[in-house]
């Protein structure tokens, strides 16, 4: 019985713990309630020129902290 309940408490604690990596790997997604993403897109409109391209990884299918210059 008590390896039961050692077993249900660590598969609880394996799910919050994929939870948890679920939920705050969204917080690097550009979307609508992400005012700095949106705010790096719309001055990234304003550059007329990119000759070395480092704006490319600038997109809202890549996470933010992946962008280059942005930390």
């Amino acid at each position: 019985m008590e390896y039961d309940q050692k077993y249900a408490m660590a598969m609880m604690l394996c799910f919050l713990f994929v939870l948890l990596v679920m939920l705050s790997s969204f917080a690097f997604v550009c979307g609508d309630y992400n005012i700095d993403c949106q705010a790096l897109l719309k001055f990234k409109k304003g550059i007329t020129s990119d000759l070395d391209g480092h704006l490319q990884s600038w997109n809202e299918a890549n996470p933010i902290g992946n962008w280059t210059g942005v930390t």
